[in-house]
């Protein structure tokens, strides 16, 4: 490649990755002032109490520790910056600033994952390749929507992408004993992000064996035995806690099976919920095609490469679908391998013109139909994380019931409901949990008023069938009680529905 190529391909991927980054930084103001995702607070809360204690240990397991090790380090720099420069002390910065900065940083890492997707395509295949599967993973919905969220699967995609990089480096250049260090150490940041990451080995495992390596070889058991250690690196108490550690193995094993409301199937398993999620809203209808076509492709033509791509997504795909419950954000990594396959399509489409047309049609050919490929979901990605960032129902909610409720009431609320507690000490707030007018109604009707979310109970009034007493409960609840403030979401707004109810007197 000469140099006026190499720099229009690093311009190209310049621009794909800006786009990856400036779709997802708005989404970061999710929910603002309000930390209002369910799984953020159990991360930033636990990453500021080690600050605050010194105490290591989680106690939680049922997410590695990985994630709340750099969120604690991401907060330690924070309230460093906010003490040198604006003189504020770790009790005056608001707990939400915690979770910009760790929401910023996942953002970093999904705008990396890009440039590793550009570049795995373009070394196992083309520059038109990576380019193409660079541009798919900038915008593909289900990637978008966790990006800019502190969870672990958009870091559980990096650091398998990075151990595939390894295994493609160990297929195309040979088995350097640095491959194999290296994407140990890349298997191991994963387990420590989620558990079903053990998946990440597989493409180190076939690319070792598809280059003619020994089942004996010295490299390969080395990479065996990095992964486990770095893991024990980043979760350190999974053995100086273990008790706990396999409770919380277990507890999670036992949840996946039983299922989840709202959010499983309805025979055991979940693999079409799964697939149907991918073909749309995940990754598109078309761009799933595609992948399919260039999956095809490479089985006819480049095998071996197939399997390395595919292995790591399609055990991950097996693995979560064998269980109940249903939840998109964890075939988030497969998204980037789908990425790949989608770009296939492109190097074929430029291939075939350039042989017939020349570099320069077939360069401008390729690049318009990918523009037209990622058109639609880059404006559906752009238009997510605008919605996302308007004012929240339950911040409005949540002013409304200051200015409106009777000072000294008694307020119930669920949970997806505005936390009035920590903004008023005029009321007496009880947090009655997930769906509490179905499970505590005794506790419910002690209540003055009762503060209830569509995140909630939608889940069982919009399927009685399934869950018949639990949807009886929420209507009989509608119908006795009185609506004195309902926040929907709407073209200025976002989030779910809030209702307030008044349980006692007119």
């Amino acid at each position: 490649m000469n140099s006026k190529t190499n720099n229009i391909q690093l311009l190209m991927i310049s621009i794909i990755i800006l786009l990856a980054f400036v779709i997802r930084i708005k989404g970061i103001w999710f929910g603002y002032p309000l930390a209002t995702h369910p799984d953020e607070p159990r991360i930033v809360n636990t990453a500021l109490q080690m600050l605050q204690t010194g105490d290591l240990n989680p106690h939680f397991f049922n997410y590695p520790t990985l994630i709340i090790y750099v969120q604690a380090l991401l907060s330690a720099v924070t309230i460093f910056v906010l003490k040198i420069f604006a003189g504020m002390s770790t009790q005056e910065i608001p707990v939400v600033w915690f979770h910009i900065v760790g929401r910023a940083y996942n953002v970093l890492l999904a705008s990396a994952s890009v440039f590793l997707v550009w570049d795995i395509g373009r070394k196992l295949l083309s520059d038109a390749a990576g380019l193409a599967a660079a541009a798919f993973l900038a915008v593909a919905y289900l990637h978008v929507s966790n990006s800019y969220l502190i969870t672990v699967d958009v870091s559980v995609a990096l650091w398998t992408l990075l151990a595939v990089s390894m295994a493609v480096h160990i297929y195309t250049r040979g088995p350097a004993l640095r491959y194999y260090l290296w994407g140990g150490v890349f298997v191991g940041l994963a387990i420590g992000s989620k558990y079903t990451a053990f998946v990440a080995m597989a493409p180190l495992l076939l690319a070792h064996f598809l280059s003619g390596g020994p089942a004996r070889d010295q490299r390969l058991w080395l990479c065996l035995s990095i992964a486990p250690l770095v893991f024990l690196l980043t979760t350190p108490f999974a053995l100086l806690d273990m008790q706990n550690f396999f409770a919380a193995l277990q507890y999670e094993s036992n949840h996946y099976r039983a299922g989840h409301p709202g959010f499983e199937a309805q025979g055991q398993t979940s693999f079409v919920l799964y697939l149907r999620y991918l073909l749309s809203p995940g990754f598109g209808v078309l761009p799933t095609l595609m992948a399919m076509i260039g999956f095809l492709w490479m089985m006819a033509r480049k095998r071996r490469e197939a399997l390395l791509l595919l292995s790591a997504p399609l055990l991950l795909f097996l693995f979560v679908g064998q269980y109940k419950v249903f939840f998109p954000r964890n075939v988030v990594a497969v998204i980037p391998f789908l990425s790949l396959f989608a770009g296939v399509v492109f190097h074929i489409v430029y291939e075939q013109i350039r042989a017939y047309r020349g570099t320069d049609i077939a360069s401008f050919i390729a690049g318009v139909l990918l523009v037209g490929s990622v058109w639609s979901p880059t404006i559906d990605a752009i238009q997510h994380t605008q919605t996302v960032s308007l004012p929240d129902t339950r911040v409005i909610s949540l002013h409304w019931a200051i200015e409106n409720l009777p000072p000294g009431s008694t307020v119930g609320r669920e949970h997806y409901t505005p936390p009035l507690e920590d903004h008023s000490d005029v009321f007496q707030v009880f947090p009655l949990g997930s769906f509490a007018v179905a499970k505590v109604p005794e506790r419910v009707l002690e209540q003055d008023y009762m503060i209830v979310s569509e995140a909630d109970y939608a889940r069982y009034v919009t399927d009685p069938e399934r869950y018949p007493d639990e949807a009886r409960r929420y209507e009989e609840f509608f119908i006795s009680h009185v609506l004195v403030h309902e926040t929907t979401a709407s073209r200025e707004n976002n989030g779910p529905t809030i209702r307030i109810y008044q349980l006692k007197g007119d």
